[in-house]
């Protein structure tokens, strides 16, 4: 699992945009599974441990406060974006595109 957390352009004066780009290079999930992937107690898990409702909780919670939430999948990888915008930040005021990585893990490298 990859994170990235990146500071986006485009935010009103006095907020900052965010997005958080978490790579999961796992198995990835059938196209039938993805299309529900934000419906309560969906859930790929076998042994039936998950209620499956995180993701639908997740969504539920981003409309709600103005978020943006998608999920790009992949045959080898699912990627979660989440964009949001935070209050008490100076509008990024020149046209360029903010490429800088804030913060990043990956937890293939221990």
């Amino acid at each position: 699992i990859s994170v990235r957390i990146m500071e986006k352009p485009g935010a009103p004066s006095g907020y900052a945009k965010y997005e958080f780009y978490i790579k999961d290079t796992g198995i990835g999930m059938s196209e039938e599974f993805a299309a529900h992937i934000f419906e309560p107690f969906v859930s790929s898990d076998k042994k039936k441990k998950g209620k499956g409702l995180g993701l639908y909780i997740a969504s539920y919670y981003s409309r709600l406060l103005g978020y943006q939430l998608e999920i790009k999948n992949g045959e080898n990888y699912v990627i979660a974006i989440v964009i949001f915008m935070e209050r008490g930040k100076e509008n990024v005021t020149d046209n360029k595109t903010i490429t800088s990585k804030i913060w990043e893990t990956d937890s293939t490298s221990n």
